[in-house]
């Protein structure tokens, strides 16, 4: 029995006893920070937590690797991004100009084709202009000033410029709406489509502050859709 537990520990820890001191185990050498497993006959094994810190270190330079890639993958979509938000607005200013030059072309051809006399008395319920001749005078350049407003900005022909001519005009119904309810003067219909839509004047007070917000963001964008300023550029020499 002796000499089996002799043979069982070995020369090293029979010379250590032989000393009058014990044997010290020899330390497991770590791979990736973890000490490694010995396997049966003293081999080692890379099993457990040696595999999890190997796929840790390979994840973490992947992400790293990632890190560094990114800047160059954001650079070149960046102009991509400019590009398509510059067509979503230009196209939204496109739709905003058509609305109003629709809204401003029906608004004058149906006074054009009334009496100017009728849109006249319109216009003196108003209480804003005296005397019979500048109310014709109002009736007939008031539709004429819508229809070309209407026509520039449908065609895009100086489209800043009839923007801000439309904007001007929506601000001035909204002024005189607004002058006829300071100063409780009753009015059941606004007469700004003549005889084709009847609206009361609070919403037509709506309809005129939408219009003005939509001819200022067609303002802001002229170049956008403007098919008649570009044919003309490109005929002149």
């Amino acid at each position: 029995m002796e000499r089996a537990r002799e043979h069982r520990r070995g020369p090293r820890a029979d010379f250590g006893l032989r000393q009058g001191r014990r044997a010290r185990p020899r330390r497991p050498r770590l791979l990736h920070g973890r000490p490694r497993r010995r396997g049966r006959g003293g081999r080692r094994r890379q099993g457990g937590r040696g595999h999890l810190g190997a796929l840790d270190a390979h994840l973490h330079h992947q992400r790293q690797a990632l890190r560094r890639r990114q800047p160059a993958a954001d650079a070149g979509a960046q102009p991509h991004r400019e590009r398509a938000q510059k067509v979503t607005k230009d196209h939204s200013a496109v739709a905003a100009r058509t609305l109003v030059g629709l809204i401003l072309l029906a608004s004058g051809v149906h006074k054009l084709f009334g009496a100017p006399e009728e849109f006249a008395a319109v216009i003196e319920k108003y209480q804003i202009i005296g005397g019979e001749g500048a109310l014709l005078a109002a009736a007939r350049m008031m539709p004429l000033a819508e229809v070309l407003l209407g026509l520039a900005l449908l065609l895009g022909w100086r489209v800043r410029w009839a923007a801000a001519g439309a904007a001007s005009l929506f601000g001035l119904f909204l002024t005189a709406l607004a002058s006829t309810k300071l100063r409780g003067i009753p009015l059941e219909d606004c007469g700004c489509f003549g005889k084709g839509i009847h609206l009361a004047p609070h919403w037509t007070m709506a309809l005129d502050s939408l219009l003005i917000a939509l001819s200022y963001w067609g303002w802001t964008r002229p170049t956008a859709g403007a098919w008649l300023d570009a044919w003309v550029e490109r005929g002149t020499p």
